[in-house]
């Protein structure tokens, strides 16, 4: 199946959401940035039909490298987010250092 990925930054008030079309279905990971360059990254959100084919890996993998080629630091507050980072310590440069502690 192909898929699109989206910076969906309308969703409303200070929530934004990262979107990964496949066909009519849509996965998400929600975040909110806190004074433009720190993104708190609150819940990652899989269909239950496309749960299970790595939809949630490809959409955490490429909203991570959306964030980090802007220099956006992050918090990873959704525990898939977190276990995402841990596997792929490439990232974990990205975390807030107030927030280092999470990935040990």
């Amino acid at each position: 199946m192909e898929h699109q990925f989206i910076n969906n930054t309308n969703v409303g008030g200070a929530k934004k959401r990262f979107e990964l079309h496949i066909d009519d279905q849509i996965a998400i990971l929600e975040y909110f940035t806190v004074k433009g360059n720190v993104a708190y990254l609150t819940h990652t959100e899989v269909p239950p039909s496309l749960q299970g084919k790595g939809y949630a890996s490809i959409l955490v993998n490429e909203a991570l490298d959306e964030l980090n080629d802007e220099g956006t630091k992050i918090v990873p507050m959704c525990p898939y987010v977190l276990a995402f980072i841990k596997r792929h310590k490439e990232y974990g440069n990205m975390v807030l250092p107030e927030f280092e502690y999470m990935l040990h």
